[in-house]
């Protein structure tokens, strides 16, 4: 949501902000989303040794991230 000129939007209740943006994004048309479990975790999992290798390759020690 923009700023507004003319509102103090820190004065805006929660549940006023919870309904504008409901009016603004909300779809009823659409199905609602339920969580659906993996149905086989064991090949989504990540060893603890991809883990390592996954993160000395993204992140190494000798770069700076800043």
């Amino acid at each position: 949501m923009l700023k507004s000129h003319d509102m103090d939007l820190s004065a805006l209740k929660l549940q006023d902000f919870a309904d504008h943006n409901r009016a603004l994004f909300h779809d009823a048309s659409l199905p609602e989303e339920e969580f659906q479990p993996i149905t086989t975790p064991d090949t989504q999992h990540i060893t603890p040794a991809e883990l390592t290798h996954t993160i000395q390759h993204a992140f190494k020690a000798n770069r700076s991230s800043g």
